[in-house]
């Protein structure tokens, strides 16, 4: 097997603007939960990006100087997207696939996503000399949705009721408040310049009675 190269950056980004809870509690030394509750005191800022909640490099920053924290370097995730591999690798995503597929790469399927493992991905770099391209920050394809202290935690925003109801756009929702009178009302927010926020739960039962192709029987 040819010697090893210095695969250890893969993933990485210089430096890295989005760190996931986990890497926040790594970096802080404490546990995950500790993370949710610095975000729910107002403390550390935290963003709700699709269903994930992730903090600002920048902010834990911030927060680790006023609070005299020195910090521990931040651990790239144990897992990559197909996206990532295939920057890594420089190649298509098409090719990561096919390299899966001929059993050269495992990859594994987590909900409905295709994942690598990092470990994975150095075997196979070594074991056919390849050098990884460091992995860029990319830009989220979904909105940064600042979370509000003090919300409850069964609540949405219109943010996860537009994916919630499998719609592009956030603006759909409201939308969908004037075509359809029975579908849940907002319980809090409305004001000018407020959020809106659903009861998650009346949401979810409405969108399990209400599936897309219903919903176009009654558009029609």
């Amino acid at each position: 097997m040819p010697a090893a190269s210095n695969h250890e950056t893969v993933g990485m980004a210089e430096p890295l603007r989005w760190l996931s809870t986990e890497q926040v509690a790594h970096a802080l030394g404490v546990k995950q939960r500790d993370v949710y509750r610095l975000i729910d005191d107002g403390l550390l800022p935290g963003y709700r990006i699709g269903r994930a909640i992730k903090v600002k490099r920048a902010d834990l920053d911030a927060y680790a100087d006023a609070s005299g924290i020195t910090l521990n370097p931040v651990e790239p995730s144990a897992w990559l997207r197909v996206d990532q591999v295939a920057q890594a690798v420089g190649v298509k995503q098409r090719d990561v696939y096919r390299l899966i597929d001929d059993g050269l790469l495992p990859g594994y399927r987590i909900g409905q996503a295709v994942q690598i493992k990092r470990a994975d991905l150095e075997v196979y770099a070594n074991a056919t000399s390849i050098e990884l391209n460091p992995i860029a920050d990319p830009p989220f394809r979904r909105r940064a949705t600042l979370l509000l202290v003090g919300v409850p935690e069964d609540w949405a925003d219109t943010d996860e009721v537009a994916e919630i109801l499998g719609l592009s756009h956030r603006d759909s929702v409201t939308s969908y408040l004037h075509r359809y009178p029975d579908m849940p009302r907002p319980v809090s927010g409305g004001g000018r310049g407020t959020r809106l926020f659903w009861d998650r739960a009346a949401i979810v039962r409405w969108r399990v009675a209400h599936p897309p192709r219903k919903r176009a029987e009654q558009e029609a």
